[in-house]
């Protein structure tokens, strides 16, 4: 808001100086009071505005120009947050892996938790702090399932750095899995052998193996 000491027809937008951002809206309330709408560099995570008013810039009734404003500076935080995630280890889990999940934020957060990932195929257990901007979690692969695949993700809008802007979503984390762990079952053909006789015993296994002697 720009408050003239009198009534001036000849103060405009282009009157106005602005860094660190732009102005819009330039709106004439009444002869002396006026406003215009500031809005920040966008993706900044430091940065600083300033608005001011130069001397000579407008006139008064009598043709009296204006004396230079003091500068209005207004600080912000426009950068939006980020997270990125890795996985320990590489490759199929099996019925007795897990495997580390790693969350990195590109600044720090305090409201960021177990509640903010989203888990498929899998539960993940607590979240552990290892700064305030690196967290991790153990993913459990699903119990009994031959050929599963997990996903893991933050969605966006879940956490905010200290200026109060929300993250945009991660990218999700693919894990697969087979936790199946495979029978045998035995079979033969007959019922008591007598001498000298010999049976064949089959062995069925429930999934391929490349292992069984």
């Amino acid at each position: 808001t720009f408050t003239l000491s009198e009534a001036s027809s000849s103060f405009a937008a282009e009157d106005i100086t602005v860094s660190g951002g732009t102005l819009s809206s330039f709106t004439a309330t009444s002869s002396t009071v006026y406003t215009v709408i500031f809005t920040p560099i966008a993706s900044t995570q430091s940065g600083s505005g300033s608005v001011s008013v130069a001397g000579a810039t407008f006139t008064d009734a009598a043709g009296n120009s204006n004396t230079a404003s003091s500068a209005t500076t207004i600080s912000y935080d426009t950068l939006v947050p980020t997270v990125s995630l890795a996985r320990s280890g590489s490759g199929t889990l099996n019925s007795t892996q897990t495997s580390t999940i790693t969350f990195t934020l590109s600044e720090a957060a305090t409201d960021f938790a177990v509640g903010d990932i989203t888990v498929s195929g899998g539960t993940i257990g607590a979240l552990t702090t290892t700064s305030s901007t690196v967290y991790s979690v153990v993913f459990t692969p699903t119990a009994n399932t031959n050929s599963g695949t997990g996903t893991i993700s933050v969605a966006g809008a879940t956490f905010t750095d200290a200026a109060g802007n929300s993250n945009t979503a991660s990218s999700a984390t693919s894990i697969s899995y087979d936790t199946a762990v495979p029978t045998v079952t035995i079979t033969r053909a007959g019922s008591v052998l007598r001498s000298g006789i010999t049976e064949r015993i089959t062995f069925t296994l429930s999934e391929p193996s490349s292992t069984f002697a």
